[in-house]
Formats: structure tokens, C-alpha cells, sequence
């Protein structure tokens, strides 16, 4: 019986390309990233020769190594002008920022006109000294003090500010006034207006009564703003709000209080105190504003 040669009946694969290999009909071999298949028997000829090879497949264009292009924790991937590029971790407390159609993204900063410079607990004590608060960062500065409960009845609040060389401001030169205003729970109004002219401090009643500055449902809470207290070439001055409420639930009081350092001086921070006895304090918070 004759025996009959069919040939290749499949393509078969061959590799890579190479010069010295015979190869037959419907091999296929690839080179340079592209595919080709023999269509006529030879050995020597290059796949680039059409007489016997026709190009199956070809080669793409390379992508972007991703594992090379970010190396480090942190590291963002992201396109710029050509393709796929890395941005390394910004600093602790950055943010991403975008510059928009075009442009690549960076890390900036977060700015804000309004900084919390200090924030206290609780706490009790004779006096509180928020010292080295004043710098040339700010120009206007914001105090926040919740349920501030004095030792004794009929308590005077003091405040004082800090010289530049730590020292508390005391010479006559504090210029103030105080509008008060107490409602008791018998109907009837004690309006009370006072100043302080020339004294070592800065001095505002606290409401009277009996406190117990272990008990907390009682206390005041005020606001006071600085301007400039830096500056050495003009007077440091304030102004605030208060607001307070006995614990026995037999009064009630609110106040405007303003004063000023007569003398120009810089300062760099403040001290609060009573003229009884000790505090106790919810918290206290201190913004810084810039101009």
C-alpha cells in the first residue's frame, strides 16, 4: 500500500528565530516581539524576507513598568506629559494637591488663617500662664475658656500679660472697663458698670455667689480678643464676652469687659487668676489669626 506524505497538518512553533534552522511549511517563529509563518521551505532566510514569511502578529509598544517606576511605600502613580510617572510620599500632614488640566499633581501644605496655637485640659490651680503664645506669626489672637468656677463668693477675675523677658506685667498701666449685668432668680436685675484705671491688672467680677469648684453645673465661660500684642510701638489692647451661671440656680450674669496696656510694649502672653483662693477650668484655647 503506497504511503501518502501529508506534510505539517498544524502549525508548530518553533521559538525564537534562528538562522542556522531548516524550516518547513506553517512553522512559526517569532522575532523582535513579532510572529511569523514559514510559506515556503527554507534555512538562512530572515523573517523580514516575504518570499518565505508572512508576519502573523505584531509587536506592540512597550508599557510602563509599574514595579520599577514606584519603588517606595507611599509613592503615587500617576500620568504626566510622556506617560506613567511616580510622586514620592509628601511629609506627614500634606495633602495632595491638583494644578489643574495639564498640570502634575504635588503635595502642599494645609494653610489656614485661623491656627489653634494652644489647647488645654482641665485642670484646677491658683493660676493659669499661657506663656510664649505671642509671635510675629499673628496679628490678632482668639481665647476660648469654658466653666472657669472660682474658690470663693464674689470672686475678681485677673488677668495680666507676660513681658518679653517672662516676666508678668505688673506697673499701673492697665486701662479697662467692665459692663455687668447679674439676674437673680427673685426678678430683679443688679447692673453693674466699673473701671480700672491705673491698676496692676486688668480686673472684671466674676458672678457672686457661693461656688465650690468641685462642682461642675455651675461656671463661666468667656471669649476674649487680642490685637497686636506683639508690637512694641503701640498699646496692647482687648476685648471679650462673658457669661456665667451661678450652681445653685440663684443667678445668672453676662458682661462686656475691654482694656489696655498704657504703654507701648510687646508681650508674649497672659496670665489669669482670682484674687481668692484657686480655679478650676473646663479648657482653654487659643487661635492665632493672620493678617
Amino acid at each position: 500500500m503506497a504511503t501518502v506524505n501529508l506534510g505539517v497538518i498544524k502549525p508548530v512553533f518553533k521559538g525564537a528565530y534562528n538562522n542556522s534552522t531548516a524550516y518547513v511549511l506553517d512553522n512559526i517563529v517569532t522575532s523582535g516581539g513579532s510572529s511569523y509563518i514559514c510559506i515556503l521551505a527554507s534555512q538562512g532566510n530572515a523573517v523580514s524576507n516575504s518570499t518565505y514569511w508572512t508576519q502573523m502578529s505584531a509587536a506592540g509598544t512597550d508599557g510602563t513598568d509599574i514595579g520599577t517606576t514606584i519603588t517606595t511605600q507611599g509613592d503615587v502613580l500617576y500620568r504626566d506629559g510622556s506617560g506613567l510617572a511616580r510622586l514620592p510620599a509628601g511629609t506627614s500632614g500634606q495633602y495632595l494637591k491638583t494644578g489643574g488640566s495639564g498640570a502634575n499633581p504635588s503635595w502642599d501644605t494645609v494653610s489656614s488663617d485661623w491656627v489653634k496655637i494652644l489647647s488645654s485640659a482641665s485642670g484646677t490651680g491658683s493660676t493659669f500662664v499661657a506663656d510664649n503664645i505671642f509671635t510675629t506669626t499673628y496679628k490678632t489672637y482668639k481665647v476660648f475658656v469654658t466653666n472657669l468656677i472660682p474658690w470663693d463668693d464674689n470672686t475678681v477675675c485677673y488677668f495680666q500679660y507676660i513681658k518679653t523677658d517672662g516676666s508678668a506685667q505688673t506697673s499701673g498701666n492697665y486701662k479697662g472697663m467692665v459692663g455687668h449685668t447679674e439676674t437673680h432668680a427673685s426678678g430683679y436685675n443688679n447692673d453693674q458698670n466699673r473701671r480700672n484705671w491705673g491698676q496692676g491688672e486688668l480686673q472684671w467680677t466674676i458672678a457672686g455667689g457661693s461656688y465650690d469648684n468641685t462642682v461642675s453645673t455651675g461656671g463661666n465661660s468667656f471669649d476674649v480678643t487680642f490685637w497686636d500684642p506683639i508690637r512694641s510701638d503701640t498699646y496692647s489692647m482687648y476685648v471679650g464676652n462673658y457669661v456665667g451661671f451661678r450652681e445653685d440656680n440663684s443667678n445668672f450674669h453676662q458682661g462686656h469687659l475691654a482694656g489696655a496696656y498704657q504703654v507701648a510694649e510687646a508681650h508674649r502672653g497672659f496670665k489669669l487668676w482670682f484674687n481668692s483662693g484657686s480655679m478650676r477650668y473646663g479648657h482653654i484655647t487659643v487661635y492665632g489669626l493672620k493678617h
